[in-house]
């Protein structure tokens, strides 16, 4: 149901990983080594981040239910804004890039607003909390709750898409 993530690293990235000097490598003393799919499933299944928030608060097989057929709407729709998106998306961060790398700050201010209204166009998590709320216990939100302020603690700005501040900008559960 959830949506699969493939990370996928530039061989400059594996070798500074592998404390293998740069130089080394675009010298070509060096190669990259040669990266093959593994033959049988890792062990482990790869969560998406929002199964991994609601893992482990004793959901009911109905409650289960009930959420697949709330977040299986929005992460269509996610995932279909994205791909509608994803050139413009990658022009405006490689905009960013550049801009900082130039040290250009205005132009880089003005494409991270671009960049800022554009995010804004997505579909917003925050618009199922409630009905999110209204299948769980009382107990299991409180649960989430936490889980949420742990996620803010360790993730500053999570979610946000702007710097930190004091006060959380996401809805409350």
């Amino acid at each position: 149901m959830f949506a699969k993530y493939r990370l996928v690293l530039p061989a400059a990235t594996v070798m500074a990983a592998l404390c293998v000097p740069a130089t080394l490598v675009s010298a070509g003393t060096v190669s990259a080594p040669a990266v093959t799919p593994p033959t049988t499933a890792p062990a482990a299944k790869a969560h998406h981040p929002l199964e991994e928030l609601f893992a482990g608060l004793g959901l009911t097989a109905d409650q289960k239910t009930q959420l697949k057929a709330i977040l299986k709407p929005y992460l269509q729709k996610l995932e279909a804004w994205h791909k509608a998106n994803a050139t413009e998306l990658a022009s405006l961060r490689a905009q960013i890039k550049t801009a900082v790398a130039a040290h250009d700050r205005a132009t880089a201010k003005a494409a991270f607003e671009q960049l800022k209204a554009l995010r804004e166009t997505a579909p917003k998590f925050k618009d199922l909390i409630p009905q999110i709320k209204a299948i769980l216990t009382p107990a299991q939100l409180q649960t989430l709750k936490t889980r949420l302020e742990e996620l803010r603690e360790n993730h500053p700005g999570l979610g946000r898409h702007t710097a930190p501040t004091t006060q959380p900008s996401q809805p409350s559960l």
